[in-house]
């Protein structure tokens, strides 16, 4: 036993250090924190590139129920949106429903992009996960979009409601990079209707050479441990 203390204490330290790290928007959210910690709520007022810009007025949407971040320039939309209440929510009269913890990104009336961008708080690779969908039972028509540093990695669009369009792949990202989600008024140009829910997740993979080693050192415990049942004593 006393030999297999090294190995436990490895595995252990490398365990405990490359414990997986899961960012997640929807769980993560404030309506009074922008920046908040590696999330930016914003916009990008004529098209994607032409500027990221951070919403400055975090307030609620609706009273004790819905979270909303948007700019102070008048006219409510785009915004960025947020169930807070731990269950389904119905804006009956608009026709929009959100699920509990649910994030809904609202593009603007003149093509303002909604976008949520998270700040890569160090380097390395990330599994990154998307799934946007319409949150309006009219049916949403939004073009939806994935970019790192502006450059596109996905671009799909959105039609109807809880139909979702997803993404997910591993990134390289250096110690602030921008991975920016973000969502238009889509191919028909008007913004009725267009609530997009939006849940993504943005995890750090750990490196091959790290995940070997614990696999190894896990072995060669199991192995001194064998070895240990098998022998036998006077």
């Amino acid at each position: 036993m006393k030999n297999s203390l090294p190995i436990l204490a490895t595995v252990a330290i490398l365990a405990q250090f490359y414990t997986t790290k899961s960012f997640a928007a929807s769980v993560q959210f404030s309506d009074t924190s922008n920046p908040n910690g590696p999330w930016r709520y914003g916009f990008e007022p004529t098209a994607l590139g032409s500027g990221f810009i951070l919403f400055d007025t975090g307030a609620p949407y609706i009273a004790n129920a819905i979270d909303a971040w948007q700019s102070s320039v008048p006219g409510a939309l785009p915004n960025i949106t947020h169930n807070r209440t731990g269950s389904t929510y119905n804006f009956s009269s608009q026709g929009i429903v959100w699920e509990p913890d649910e994030i809904s990104l609202h593009p603007g009336e003149q093509g303002q992009f909604a976008v949520l961008r998270f700040v890569s708080p160090a380097g390395g690779a990330y599994d990154v996960a998307a799934s946007f969908f319409g949150i309006d039972q009219q049916g949403a028509s939004t073009d939806v979009h994935v970019l790192v540093n502006g450059v596109s990695v996905f671009a799909g669009a959105v039609s109807g409601y809880r139909t979702p369009t997803s993404f997910s792949t591993t990134l390289s990202l250096a110690q602030n990079d921008t991975l920016d989600f973000a969502v238009g008024y889509g191919a028909n140009l008007n913004y009725f209707h267009d609530s997009t829910g939006l849940f993504t997740t943005v995890t750090v993979a750990p490196e091959p050479a790290t995940s070997l080693l614990c696999a190894v050192g896990s072995a060669a415990l199991m192995r001194r441990r064998r070895q240990g049942s098998n022998t036998k004593t006077d």
